[in-house]
């Protein structure tokens, strides 16, 4: 699923201008990040601003019901972001299932990185020692149905409350996405 090629170069413009706009030193990194965020993601996911930061979300036409903080948004996929203090890595399926963060957290430990982790973000201090090739393979592990299944799961696909740390609970609705994965 992609967009329209006119809201497919909308999209990319407006994510080359947020690069453009970080500091020379951030934007080889972040730009090192999205070729390889668009070389890895699964069928069905396509790149887009999300809350303003560059990043990954499975839109409308594959999953109807959307964002569950706000229907009217897709279902965000990954985002990333600079801040003051570290390269911020937003991968979702870290959020919604234990396993995967486990998963991720041991094979970037065994790179020798310090893990630094929240809910869903895991803090790069230093971006150069960024493993692309760990980032790439968490965003083939699972395909855009399992995906939506796990977030299901999670949070329901009805209208539901927006809390990242308690989520909005609720079961799997059978909710069919458009996708294959």
């Amino acid at each position: 699923e992609s967009l329209p090629p006119s809201e497919g170069a909308m999209a990319r413009d407006a994510i080359e201008v947020y690069i453009q706009k970080q500091p020379e030193d951030r934007q080889d990194v972040l730009r090192k990040l999205r070729a390889t965020m668009l070389k890895h993601k699964p069928k069905g996911v396509q790149e887009q601003l999300c809350e303003g930061f560059p990043g990954l979300v499975v839109p409308h036409s594959v999953y109807p019901p959307g964002y569950h903080c706000d229907r009217s948004q897709p279902l965000p996929f990954a985002s990333y972001c600079f801040t003051t203090k570290h390269l911020g890595l937003h991968l979702w399926l870290l959020y919604m299932d234990a396993e995967e963060k486990s998963w991720f957290e041991k094979e970037w430990k065994a790179r020798g990185l310090r893990w630094d982790a929240g809910v869903c973000c895991v803090r790069v201090r230093d971006p150069e020692l960024l493993p692309y090739d760990l980032v790439g393979k968490a965003l083939r592990r699972r395909g855009v149905r399992q995906f939506i299944a796990t977030y299901e799961g999670r949070f329901g696909a009805g209208p539901g409350k927006c809390g990242h740390r308690g989520g909005a609970g609720g079961k799997a609705t059978g909710t069919k996405a458009r996708a294959t994965g």
